[in-house]
């Protein structure tokens, strides 16, 4: 239970009587969360794209065990569930959950909880090809539901109930953190399962996929996904993946098996030393993974387990990012990691870029870059930017009377101020929306003064911020923002 193995209860309750939501078919009235009913990610859930392997050319088949007008199976459990003696770990038959059905395969799910030792739960997946024909697994996604529902809760209730999940797509290496709301330990790791084909390679919302309410408040929901071709070749044929994106071809008969280990860190702090006890490296970019190519002493470190020995670092796409590997020393001072490596790092050209560290035990771990001009061209453009594009003069036409201001900027929007948005505080003068560009404006002027963005910038204080809308000297603490339906 969640209470006797805590790495289980990071995930979305089967009920929230304090949550009051909405979600596919619940009625026009918000009610009490239950995810009882079918249409819903849980813990164990999969999502996978299949094809003929020698046909190419067909496209991928979609099967979920998730469905949303039938719950799992007949009677609505699976079939065939043997509970080991003790009840520590369980396995089922999960191929009735299926669907569509009439896969050309079968789905056995296996979960195995923490043992005494305090090692990490792990959930299992086994694919078997009951097909007379090679399958190519273009895609293998494991729904992570975990508790980011903030809808419908006070703020306390938030912080005792819910999380924040982050992921790091860092192939072998790569993990999920789910952090209480709080900021108090423990915290959940979702790892690899450390079988070939485990590492994390994408990170998929689920939001058509489930019928929980995604409102702005609610921090969606997500698989992590161990193969991402089918995604990489259609939905996101026009993006270009920081992973390269993979596939599995399981032969006629054969199985394939998936899995990830769940495993707390007693604080956020304690996050390194619990993935280096996992057994797995932790990577370190220095100053930070965005570098602007005049940078002279970025670096990777790596702090490594006893385990681990690097083989080969490569950076891709060539040109992009030159490394120079420095050999191992011990690691004084950083927690449980006896050695530390580090890799001098040259950003050569502007753009994404991506190391892939290869280590001697076959564990491969990918570390994502964003390379950027030289900061100071960066913030001189900005400054250009936000003066030409992104400013309301006192005398546009504006019904809210909000210039002479700073606005937020859009792209997609053709390039010009962004006034108006179903989120009303993104075209406000507060919030961290509203504030950032003159905020933005007024600490650039500290290292790169022009006269033109100063003058503006005078304009918005004095007759935006001193002397308010009406002009009276008074500021507005409260408007409303009415817009059309359409």
């Amino acid at each position: 239970s969640p209470v006797s193995e805590p790495e289980f209860s990071y995930t979305l309750p089967l009920h929230a009587p304090e949550a009051r939501v909405h979600w596919a078919g619940s009625g026009p009235q918000p009610r009490p969360l239950d995810r009882t009913g079918a249409g819903f990610h849980h813990l164990g859930d999969v999502t996978l794209r299949v094809r003929d392997a020698a046909r190419k050319g067909d496209g991928w088949r979609t099967y979920s065990t998730v469905h949303r007008d039938e719950l799992c199976g007949a009677g609505g459990k699976p079939a065939a569930t043997v509970l080991s003696e003790g009840g520590r770990s369980f396995s089922a038959d999960a191929t009735a959950c299926v669907r569509p059905t009439g896969a050309p395969l079968t789905l056995k799910r296996s979960v195995a909880a923490a043992g005494a030792a305090g090692g990490p739960s792990v959930v299992t997946w086994e694919l078997t090809n009951t097909a007379s024909y090679s399958l190519e697994v273009g895609a293998f996604g494991a729904s992570m539901p975990f508790n980011q529902m903030f809808t419908g809760r006070r703020l306390e209730n938030v912080a005792a109930k819910c999380s924040f999940t982050d992921v790091y797509v860092g192939g072998g290496a790569g993990y999920v953190q789910v952090s209480r709301a709080s900021g108090g330990g423990p915290v959940l790791l979702v790892l690899p399962g450390g079988g070939t084909g485990d590492g994390f390679e994408g990170w998929r919302p689920l939001k058509a996929e489930d019928r929980a309410s995604y409102d702005w408040m609610h921090e969606m929901l997500y698989e992590v996904l161990f193969h991402t071709a089918a995604y990489a070749k259609q939905e996101w044929r026009n993006a270009q993946p920081w992973n390269a994106p993979t596939s599995a071809v399981i032969a006629p008969g054969a199985t394939r098996t998936w899995s990830v280990r769940l495993q707390l860190a007693p604080t956020i702090e304690g996050v390194p030393d619990a993935l280096l006890a996992a057994g797995l490296p932790v990577a370190r970019p220095l100053p930070s993974a965005t570098l602007h190519t005049d940078l002279k002493a970025a670096r990777l470190e790596l702090l490594l387990p006893s385990n681990l020995e690097l083989r080969n670092a490569s950076a891709e796409p060539p040109g992009a990012l030159a490394i120079a590997t420095r050999p191992p020393r011990a690691a004084a001072g950083l927690g449980r990691a006896p050695r530390v490596q580090t890799l001098a790092l040259e950003p050569r050209r502007a753009g994404r870029a991506t190391v892939t560290l290869a280590f001697a035990n076959g564990l491969t771990q990918t570390v994502h870059f964003q390379l950027l001009a030289p900061a100071a061209a960066l913030v001189r453009q900005y400054g250009v930017l936000n003066s030409r594009k992104a400013w309301l003069s006192a005398n546009a036409s504006d019904p809210w009377r909000r210039g002479p201001a700073f606005m937020g900027y859009d792209a997609s929007r053709g390039g010009s101020a962004l006034l108006e948005e179903p989120r009303v505080f993104m075209g406000g003068l507060s919030d961290e929306a509203g504030a950032a560009a003159p905020l933005a404006m007024a600490m650039k002027q500290l290292g790169q003064p022009a006269k033109d963005e100063v003058a503006k910038l005078e304009a918005y204080v004095h007759e935006t911020v001193w002397a308010g809308p009406r002009g009276d000297g008074k500021t507005v603490e409260r408007r409303h923002f009415l817009q059309g339906a359409d």
